[in-house]
């Protein structure tokens, strides 16, 4: 019984001293930094799924920004820096860009295991991560967007007609405004509306959510969280196989239309294809 007690101990003590051994790195440093509870570090609204995660960056930017420029937080055990003041940011930025704008779910995945996720510009890093940059930049202009108005004009207008058919009834905010965004974005990406509005109901609607809500993925973030080492043994596939080849297919008809019409209509489709055209991609 009491070699049980003492291996139970040892289990223990070492589950612990895992959890907490981390959390003395901005002390050590001498960085300000809000005391971490042991298995959420300062993300305790989050990691109990009492309020989203934003609120947890809040209140410790609210309690600290008359105060330092920047303070050290947990993410559960990892170490990060959350940024206070508006000057700072601006060096981190632009001045400094070159040493940050790596980030920590670019080694997660790789192109085997999701060639999607780990294409998009906010995914990848280094000279890859500049290249995407450059090519994307330029489509995000004050004179391309201006240029796509009328989409968001037309899109507006369906938006207008949903909420007229209510009739003054009660109407879903968050659904809504999520159709609404859904139309938008295909009109823009895809060339053509995704009905949400419409019709209440969206097949891209529904494949982007099982893109972005995915319980596995912020599973294995956590578990990252927890364990860093794992991105190096373990990749994981965040988008679905029938995702994957619900937008791949959606994005080749799009294309394929595009081309077969002759439509040069001043959306985001149209840069693509001009940009494809100029790199000589297939």
């Amino acid at each position: 019984m009491l070699l049980f007690l003492y291996i139970l101990f040892v289990i223990g003590s070492g589950i612990y001293f895992f959890l907490t051994w981390n959390y003395k790195h901005w002390e050590k440093r001498g960085i300000p930094s809000p005391e971490p509870k042991i298995l959420c570090g300062n993300l305790q609204g989050a990691v109990f799924g009492k309020k989203h995660v934003v609120y947890d960056f809040d209140r410790i930017y609210k309690n600290y920004k008359n105060q330092y420029s920047f303070v050290g937080v947990y993410s559960l055990r990892q170490p990060q820096y959350l940024i206070t003041d508006a000057r700072t940011a601006k060096d981190i930025l632009i001045t400094k860009f070159k040493s940050f704008h790596d980030n920590e779910v670019a080694d997660m995945s790789d192109k085997k295991k999701d060639p999607i996720l780990v294409s998009h510009p906010f995914m990848v890093k280094g000279e890859e991560w500049k290249e995407k940059r450059n090519e994307m930049t330029p489509a995000f202009t004050r004179l391309r967007i201006k240029a796509m108005y009328s989409i968001f004009q037309e899109t507006a207008e369906h938006l207008k007609m949903a909420l007229l058919r209510a009739n003054g009834g009660t109407i879903d905010g968050y659904e809504t405004c999520a159709h609404y965004a859904i139309d938008v974005v295909s009109n823009c990406i895809f060339g053509r509306d995704a009905g949400a509005l419409s019709n209440g109901k969206s097949k891209i609607l529904d494949m982007g959510r099982q893109f972005v809500f995915s319980t596995r993925f912020l599973l294995y973030f956590m578990a990252v969280q927890f364990l860093p080492s794992l991105k190096k043994i373990y990749k994981f596939s965040a988008v679905g196989k029938d995702v994957e080849e619900f937008f791949l297919n959606e994005m080749k008809d799009a294309i394929a239309l595009r081309l077969k019409n002759q439509n040069k209509r001043k959306d985001h489709l149209n840069y693509l294809l001009d940009l494809r055209a100029k790199k000589n991609l297939s």
